[in-house]
């Protein structure tokens, strides 16, 4: 029974010992495993797209369980484009987008073994639109211009993109349709809009008066959605016949306040209709109504719009 205890006593000591080694094993791997220089770096932000004005954070990003040992220095190509403050407690950048453009942030070890970078395209997202109206194909974005040429109800461009070709998200339907499109405008012009020819001898015309095509369109509407509703708008307007007697149009511009505008299209190759300061509605959206305005000498009492821009001015 003695040697019985004895040998038991002997099982359990080596057991106590036994699983010591394995924690005391296990605590010098841990050790050792923290002590360990990182071997591999990433981002969570591959690459960056801002507009002027905006900022983000970008952080780096270690394997899991692994606390950084070497150190780290952000570094920018081009800081006229975007600016940049570090935070050393976890190792990001905060970079604001300065001015259209791209460039490179780079972060690297001051050792030498491990960088990363990050693309960033610094987008103007000014809303500065420029729209024709005639033949060709729907949408078509040329020169800064976005062509509609769908005159009927539902004719639309779904994404108006600005001057320089970025996306807006507005988009601009007909809803209430023009009678059809022609292509006798005037082609040598002398206004701010800078219009080439192809733009300002094209147009949409709808009719108040007597029948064309068997039709009398009394107005015709646009209706563009997706404005920022913090903003206002300025509009202008663009219509030219190349023949003679008075075909004055009313442009009128509807959102939480509302404004018009007249323009004579007869032999016209230097004025505008000029609608400023309109705030967009509650759901973001503006109307423009064209129609006959007093004074049109017609019979069918015509108004066109050639061309048109609008721009955010606060």
């Amino acid at each position: 029974m003695k040697v019985l205890t004895t040998l038991n006593k002997h099982i359990y000591f080596g057991c106590l010992f036994a699983l010591f080694m394995v924690g005391f094993s296990s605590c010098e791997k841990e050790e050792r495993r923290g002590e360990r220089l990182e071997q591999s770096m990433a981002l969570y932000t591959k690459s960056a797209s801002l507009l002027i004005g905006e900022e983000i954070t970008i952080k780096p990003k270690f394997a899991p369980g692994v606390t950084p040992k070497r150190t780290y220095e952000w570094t920018v190509d081009n800081p006229d484009i975007i600016s940049m403050v570090t935070n050393e407690e976890d190792y990001s950048a905060t970079i604001t987008a300065l001015a259209e453009g791209q460039t490179k942030l780079t972060i690297a070890s001051t050792d030498g073994v491990l960088s990363v970078t990050c693309p960033v395209q610094v987008i103007d997202g000014t809303i500065d639109i420029y729209v024709n109206f005639g033949t060709g194909t729907n949408g078509t974005f040329t020169d800064g211009w976005n062509l509609l040429s769908d005159y009927l109800e539902g004719g639309a461009i779904t994404d108006l993109k600005t001057k320089k070709g970025y996306s807006s998200n507005i988009s601009m339907t007909v809803t209430k349709r023009f009678n059809i499109s022609g292509v006798s405008g005037e082609e040598e012009t002398d206004t701010e809009l800078n219009m080439p020819s192809s733009v300002t001898k094209s147009f949409f015309y709808g009719n108040s008066g007597t029948k064309i095509n068997n039709l009398s369109t009394g107005e015709s509407v646009l209706t563009l959605v997706g404005f920022d509703k913090s903003k206002v708008y300025d509009f202008y307007f663009y219509g030219s016949s190349t023949f003679a007697g008075t075909r004055s149009a009313l442009y009128t511009v509807t959102g939480m306040n509302e404004g018009s505008a007249e323009l004579n299209a007869s032999l016209n190759t230097s004025n505008l209709a000029y609608v400023p300061g309109i705030q967009p509605d509650n759901n973001g959206e503006i109307t423009i109504t064209m129609a006959s305005a007093e004074g049109n000498s017609t019979t069918q009492k015509l108004y066109y719009i050639n061309a048109m821009r609008f721009l955010a001015v606060e």
